[in-house]
């Protein structure tokens, strides 16, 4: 989440960042292939069908973990700068995955941990968001005023 925008901004490429990104791309072909298997409750109680569970998957998060799971610095090639440089822009599909951590339901667990009441766990979720909103649209500007001089 802090990484990603920083690779794509400054253009930052040495063994920390490609070991990074591979893990990530590693965990990420990993979560498919669980998340075809994996149950989840329905409004009929759990759903263990492999079938409905792929189905499921495949109608709302496949596509999305997909293309967040595409390796780019493999298929894009550094004779092409400027097909390189768009290719890495859908890196930012990755951090829609952020999207999943409230279907885990993170927060009601860290609700019900340390005793957190409703509003003062909105307050923290409405922060966090703010800060990493900031954090993107300054990686954001800086991108844009480099690449246009």
């Amino acid at each position: 989440v802090i990484v990603l925008p920083l690779v794509i901004a400054f253009e930052i490429q040495n063994i920390g960042t490609q070991m990074i990104s591979w893990s990530q791309t590693s965990w990420f072909i990993i979560d498919i292939f669980l998340n075809f298997i994996t149950t989840y409750n329905d409004e009929q109680g759990l759903i263990t069908s492999h079938s409905r569970i792929a189905i499921e998957y495949s109608k709302y998060w496949f596509i999305i973990d997909f293309v967040s799971a595409l390796p780019i610095e493999v298929i894009t090639d550094a004779r092409n700068a400027a097909i390189a440089r768009g290719l890495k822009l859908l890196k930012i599909v990755k951090l829609l995955r952020i999207l999943k951590l409230e279907r885990n339901q993170l927060a009601s667990k860290l609700q019900r941990r340390y005793q957190l009441k409703y509003s003062t766990l909105s307050l923290i979720k409405f922060i966090a968001i703010l800060l990493l909103g900031a954090h993107w649209l300054g990686c954001l500007f800086y991108t844009v005023s480099v690449t246009s001089g």
